[in-house]
């Protein structure tokens, strides 16, 4: 790795530990060069987010992918208290929901312009490749 190279950082927040692993397993397989934090809550994900803006930690994620329903909350509740960080202000991140079905409450959000993209759970190497411009 190059000197200055700092790696890329990926908040994954499930309480699916069986699709967290598949996800660990196929970024350690296809995409090293990233840093996975996991948490299992939302509520826990944004206790961090806002430890780490509050520090001026230059830590926050690249990527965030997001479990449509948590124990303590909704994507959707999350992405709300997530606007309320001004985090979008100081980094951009691609956010990703991620649900075992595509719903109608998630297609309703679609033009959501904090969502980078939906997944259908569990992802896949094609998923990978494709948000991590591998080839």
């Amino acid at each position: 790795m190059a000197p200055n190279f700092k790696p890329k950082i990926v908040f994954i927040v499930d309480d699916d530990s069986v699709d967290n692993l598949i996800f660990k397993f196929l970024v350690r397989r296809f995409a090293q060069h990233l840093s996975i934090v996991e948490m299992d809550c939302g509520r826990r994900a944004l206790g961090e987010l806002q430890l780490i803006i509050e520090k001026e930690d230059h830590n926050l994620p690249d990527y965030l992918f997001l479990a449509s329903q948590t124990p303590s909350m909704t994507c959707w509740e999350f992405l709300e208290e997530f606007e309320k960080l001004n985090l979008h202000k100081q980094k951009n991140v691609s956010i990703y929901i991620l649900s075992s079905l595509l719903q109608d409450d998630v297609k309703k959000h679609e033009q959501d312009c904090l969502i980078t993209g939906f997944i259908n759970k569990p992802i896949n190497p094609q998923h990978i490749n494709k948000i991590f411009q591998l080839s």
